[in-house]
């Protein structure tokens, strides 16, 4: 007996009032021992409220969303692909309020249904072939569509959503799994893309969607990028922007009168005697950084692609039970930072420790160009610096202050400073600030 698991949305009430025939057809089944739902909505079904406020309805005299709309072309369901932009509605009324590629939605996992197992499913004898089982980005439920069944698909999908919508995916698996039932084989694959590679027109259509960039590079990382572990310096890397929890995050909050915003503030704790006295105390700072990092680099170097096996690593079993759970930490959970991001998503204390021990690379996690260079490592100290310095630059930039105001604050005594700040604060009431 084949079996699936799936659920049913019941019909409102407000059908009630259809004609008898269509009653008579909503009746019949798809699904063999499935029960009709007949009049009555679910009796748990919540029924929606009617709208009762003031709606405004788009008109034909309106000015068009998009100039453009997307071309589509038909193939057999059975050509169809992940990753397509598979057509799940009409065009409505009017037009003119349409998107660009309103109508087309991401084909995100397929599943085969063979005619073996279909003749048992299905009541009607026109779904005894293979049934195609699509799982699409926006829709809670499946399409289920006969293999022999012209479908209509994007032939240019707008690639930054292409891009955002195969990271971050509606449903990480089939909402409806068929028992038995398979992914598409790497035959039946081939040819699936054998058959769109005919169908699809050439088309030269990508210009037609609006950028959400106006950064060149972050356009790049958004369609380009990969995401995982890479090896970048620690000088490329933002200063924290709050260490909750920590002494060194207070001790940047009494620098906050001194510098220009809180990641500055952090890198002249950094430096300071009061930093360098918590960090020795801090537990972030025990382990044996340098040598915990020489050997996550060395684990990952040799993983060609697989899962990275600590336990293999010759000096693993030299490391003491705190020590191994450190290493654990910088690969299952590791510092996170995507390339040129102004704040850490995760790994500030570490990356703390890592600068105080001197370490100046270590592998990171976060999406970047793989032709991303970075420059030359330099010492946390220095760093620091460069950043305070870079600070008052920016601050007296922001004020159309000549550069060299900005490097000259940076040597001031810490009580003009503080007075040059409060003054700036109370003239520009900055929110950055």
């Amino acid at each position: 007996m084949v079996t699936c698991t799936f659920s049913i949305t019941p019909i409102p009430a407000v059908f009630a009032t259809m004609s008898a025939p269509v009653v008579a057809a909503r009746r019949k089944v798809l699904l063999r021992g499935a029960v009709a739902a007949g009049h009555e909505p679910y009796r748990w079904r919540r029924e929606p409220i009617p709208w009762t406020g003031q709606v405004t309805w788009a008109d034909a005299d309106w000015p068009p969303r998009a100039p453009y709309r997307a071309t589509g072309f038909t193939k057999s369901a059975a050509a169809l692909l992940v990753g397509d932009y598979l057509r799940i509605h009409r065009d409505r009324w009017p037009e003119c309020d349409q998107d660009v590629d309103e109508g087309f939605a991401r084909v995100e996992h397929l599943r085969l249904l063979n005619p073996e197992l279909t003749q048992q499913l299905f009541v009607d004898l026109v779904w005894g072939g293979t049934v195609v089982v699509a799982s699409v980005y926006g829709l809670p439920g499946v399409l289920m569509l006969r293999g022999e069944d012209t479908v209509e698909v994007q032939a240019v999908p707008n690639p930054e959503r292409a891009a955002w919508e195969a990271r971050n995916r509606w449903s990480g698996q089939p909402s409806m799994v068929f028992i038995d039932s398979h992914a598409p084989t790497d035959a039946e694959r081939q040819a699936a893309e054998a058959i769109d590679a005919a169908c699809r027109p050439q088309a030269d259509e990508a210009g037609w969607y609006p950028s959400r960039f106006s950064d060149p590079f972050q356009r790049r990382l958004a369609l380009e990028s990969r995401y995982g572990l890479r090896t970048v310096p620690l000088s490329a890397l933002p200063w924290p922007h709050g260490q909750s929890n920590c002494r060194m995050g207070r001790i940047a909050d009494t620098y906050k009168a001194v510098v220009a915003d809180e990641q500055t503030a952090h890198a002249a704790a950094f430096l300071s005697a009061e930093g360098r006295e918590t960090m020795s105390s801090c537990s972030y700072h025990q382990p044996d950084w340098p040598r915990l990092v020489r050997i996550l680099t060395e684990i990952l170097d040799t993983a060609n692609g697989q899962d990275p096996q600590p336990q293999r690593h010759p000096d693993y079993v030299l490391l003491s039970a705190e020590d191994k759970q450190w290493l654990q930490t910088l690969l299952i959970d590791p510092i996170e930072w995507d390339d040129r991001d102004q704040m850490l998503t995760n790994g500030q204390h570490r990356l703390c420790a890592l600068r105080a021990a001197e370490v100046q690379h270590c592998p990171v996690r976060g999406r970047y160009l793989p032709d991303t260079t970075h420059s030359a490592a330099v010492p946390a100290a220095d760093h620091a610096r460069a950043a305070i310095r870079v600070s008052w630059q920016d601050y007296a930039a922001a004020r159309r202050w000549p550069r060299w105001a900005g490097t000259l604050a940076d040597k001031l005594p810490s009580a003009i400073q503080m007075r040059l700040l409060a003054r700036g604060r109370r003239v520009r009431r900055s929110p950055f600030l």
